[in-house]
């Protein structure tokens, strides 16, 4: 009797200690993925499952915008399909699915002229750098192609609101031939990226014309079939600044414009808007107003040390940029940084680019001052600066460096310190996005009508 005892609770202690060793395993695996990444997704505590991380979930893939593939691919360069009598640029992120890169087009027309803005989404094969498939369409493509379960999904919108019919909205099309799923046409332009969510599609407010009252809806998209399941009207408006997600939470910027024949006028005193979602409730959570000039709606904000950093352009002319960093649960200002420096005028089309965090520091240029600023992302803090010159580009950390591609086509590559290691002119101008990693190979694209694949370590000799 003893033995049986004795046996059943040397079984017990067994099993006590597989499973402790099992949740412990469990731990350190997700802590070191979570790690790599810098920031999931979502904020865990140290009793969360192991998960699968959905890629890509939101813009580049992660809170942190350090956008890495873990998969290969061939060293090739491609010429990007034509749009109508205009070469294409890149002016989202590319995203990789299934050995295919999907690739969002712009045309390269910067002006108002409606008759010259096309896009397209291109599927372009890993192996050889062949094109599988192209899909054009009305409008430019600038939000990242987000798959899930064989359907890629897309925004049209440009720069400029287009009032012709059928040249805003989202499609969904199968990832495999290019045909569409299902097209919905919206009222006005979606440039920003938004996010798959439960088989929900969460749309920020676009630009669109006062005269029916088409601007600032934000929208709950039924996935399967593009229907609405709800929409808010927030009165603001989205450029460029795509969701972040954090704790079933989406943080986005935005902006209050004055309207001219439905254009915005470029004014000292837009509103500057800063959003938290309820991404179960479909509800806003809270909002900031900032009594800025833009760029708001412009920067894609990131996660880093229970804080949500995002900024804005002071003014539009002899502008500065500020960096804040907001409380994730209220939104209420821990920090700002404003740059000691200033741009003799703004960019018409991007005031700040998206941010990058990586290991306690947040890193911010600009397309007019041109200064890379490392900050202490939990104080703000200027930790080190260095001149890249103008870009619309957010950096990479590769191999423990800052990587980063200007609008002049020359790639910097500086160490977490702020010492120059490298730099190359490659001719490719970025777009308001970054260079993606794929495996030991990095993938340059932008105002170039091209893409090119570099091997990492022909660029740190």
């Amino acid at each position: 009797m003893k033995k049986g005892i004795l046996s059943v609770v040397v079984l017990l202690l067994l099993l006590s200690i597989l499973f402790y060793w099992y949740t412990q395993s469990s731990i350190l695996a997700y802590n070191s993925y979570a790690y790599h990444y810098n920031n999931s997704n979502l904020i865990y505590s140290s009793r969360s499952k192991l998960v699968a991380k959905p890629f890509p979930y939101q813009f580049e893939g992660s809170s942190s915008h350090i956008y890495f593939v873990n998969c290969s691919i061939s060293n090739f360069n491609s010429s990007l399909p034509r749009l109508d009598s205009v070469n294409s640029s890149v002016l989202g992120p590319i995203s990789y699915y299934n050995k295919e890169l999907l690739i969002p087009l712009s045309s390269d027309s910067m002006g108002i002229d409606f008759s010259q803005y096309w896009g397209g989404l291109a599927s372009v094969n890993c192996t050889n750098g062949n094109l599988t498939w192209v899909d054009y369409f009305n409008n430019q493509v600038m939000t990242q192609p987000i798959v899930f379960n064989g359907a890629v999904y897309i925004g049209l919108g440009a720069a400029f609101y287009d009032p012709n019919k059928d040249s805003n909205g989202l499609i969904a099309v199968n990832s495999t031939n290019g045909k569409i799923i299902w097209a919905k046409y919206i009222d006005s332009e979606h440039m920003p990226t938004f996010i798959f969510y439960n088989d929900t599609l969460v749309v920020t407010p676009g630009l669109g014309t006062p005269i029916n009252n088409s601007s600032g809806i934000l929208y709950f998209l039924n996935a399967t079939n593009g229907k609405t399941i709800k929409k808010i009207n927030t009165s603001s408006e989205s450029a460029m600044s795509s969701i972040l997600v954090v704790n079933n939470t989406g943080y986005f910027g935005a902006a209050n414009f004055n309207f001219s024949f439905g254009s915005p006028l470029y004014q000292d005193k837009f509103k500057d808007i800063f959003y938290a979602i309820s991404l179960r409730n479909m509800s806003i959570l809270w909002s900031d107003k900032f009594n800025s000039s833009f760029g708001m709606q412009d920067s894609s904000p990131v996660f880093s040390n229970g804080q949500i950093i995002t900024g804005y352009s002071s003014s539009l002319f002899n502008n500065t940029i500020t960096i804040l960093g907001l409380n994730y649960s209220n939104g209420k200002i821990d920090w700002n940084f404003t740059s000691p420096e200033h741009g003799n005028i703004s960019s018409l089309y991007i005031q700040l680019p998206p941010l990058t965090s990586y290991d306690g520091v947040v890193y911010s240029d600009s397309p007019t001052i041109g200064i890379l600023y490392a900050l202490n992302s939990s104080n703000g803090d200027l930790l080190w600066q260095f001149y890249t010159g103008p870009t619309s580009a957010n950096v990479n950390i590769i191999n423990n460096s800052a990587v980063l591609l200007n609008s002049a086509g020359y790639l910097y590559i500086i160490s977490l310190n702020g010492k120059l290691i490298n730099k190359r002119y490659v001719g490719i101008s970025a777009g308001p996005e970054n260079i993606v990693q794929i495996g030991n190979n990095m993938i340059l694209y932008g105002a170039s009508n091209k893409i090119e694949i570099v091997p990492i370590s022909s660029l740190f000799g």
